[in-house]
Order: structure tokens, then C-alpha cells, then sequence
């Protein structure tokens, strides 16, 4: 059976990423806050197969475990501006798609 669409593309805005949270944790050096946000987002680029940023949350969660971020801002600024490249790759793709 060919695989068909459940019904019409959801238009619901875009989810935002909680950077000003990470920015929040990593100034306050809560590196268990900074762990549970790298896991979280590192799911969600794997299932997107978005690699680099998989791979920033992952040596992002890594670091706070082990409690050796000694730049937890500059980790956190470089999975922000991945996390931009990643949303316009997918927008661009959607609208190539006319999905958008």
C-alpha cells in the first residue's frame, strides 16, 4: 500500500529553541540543566540526521558530564548558530517541496 499524507500540512508556527535557556544555564554554570538540554536536542538531530549538530550536543553533553566545560557559552553559541543552519536547510527543503 502506498504511503499516504494523514490530511493537509500543519501551518503551526515553528518551534523555538530554548537557546536563552542554554545561555541561562551556561552563565550559571548549571552543567546538569546544560547535559538535559544537549540530550534533548541531540534526539531530535538525530531524527533529522542534522550530524553536526548531533555531533556539537553530543560533545556539549560529553563536556558537563564529565564537568570539564570550560566554555560552556562558546559550546552553547556554536549549537546556536547550527541549530540556524539547520531551520533554514529544513524551511528551504519544505518550500522546494511546496510544503511551505
Amino acid at each position: 500500500m502506498p504511503f499516504a499524507a494523514p490530511g493537509p500540512v500543519s501551518r503551526k508556527p515553528p518551534v523555538q529553541c530554548p537557546t536563552s535557556r542554554w545561555s541561562e544555564a551556561a552563565a550559571r554554570g548549571a552543567l546538569g540543566e546544560i547535559e538535559q538540554l544537549a540530550w534533548a536536542l541531540y534526539g531530535s538531530a538525530d531524527t533529522l540526521a542534522a550530524f553536526n549538530l548531533k555531533e556539537l550536543c553530543a560533545r556539549l553533553d560529553r563536556e558537563a558530564r564529565a564537568g570539564t566545560i570550560e566554555s560552556a557559552t562558546e559550546a552553547v553559541q556554536a549549537i546556536a548558530r547550527e541549530v540556524g543552519r539547520v531551520r533554514s536547510s529544513l524551511a528551504a527543503d519544505l518550500k522546494k517541496r511546496g510544503l511551505r
